[in-house]
């Protein structure tokens, strides 16, 4: 896991975007669980993060990021409360089970919302799903 800090140079900018200027789709509308509204970064933050991907793929642990791609880049708002989410939005999830795929979140608040948590899944030592984890996968969502 890598963990950067202060990655935007004017935070607030960002922040008054995301406040003022992002339109917000319906829930679920971009075709996932998440319980809230999403939007689409604009193209200066992809930009940014694809500056990013590159100086890390000089670092000497950066073999990952050498041919990175970046896809999307959704600005996430979680709007739904506890007691109105669906049980499949409970569940601890993976975004995927490519050894190649990577998940980046870019945390716009304090610590006092949350955060995102990493766990084992329960009977292994797996931080991480492949194709081969079928039996893992199925005890999970069982």
């Amino acid at each position: 896991m890598w963990i950067i800090d202060d990655l935007v140079d004017d935070f607030h900018e960002m922040l008054n975007y995301c406040r003022k200027t992002a339109y917000f789709n319906p829930i679920g509308a971009e075709g996932t669980l998440f319980p809230g509204v999403r939007d689409e970064m604009p193209k200066p933050y992809y930009q940014l993060i694809n500056a990013l991907l590159n100086r890390l793929a000089k670092h000497s642990q950066g073999r990952l990021f050498k041919q990175s791609q970046l896809l999307k880049n959704w600005l996430s708002k979680v709007t739904l409360l506890p007691e109105n989410l669906d049980v499949m939005q409970t569940m601890p999830h993976f975004d995927s089970l490519s050894e190649n795929h990577m998940a980046a979140v870019h945390y716009l608040n304090d610590n006092h919302l949350g955060g995102t948590l990493f766990y084992r899944y329960k009977g292994t030592s797996k931080i991480h799903l492949s194709h081969d984890d079928k039996d893992t996968i199925i005890q999970m969502v069982e």
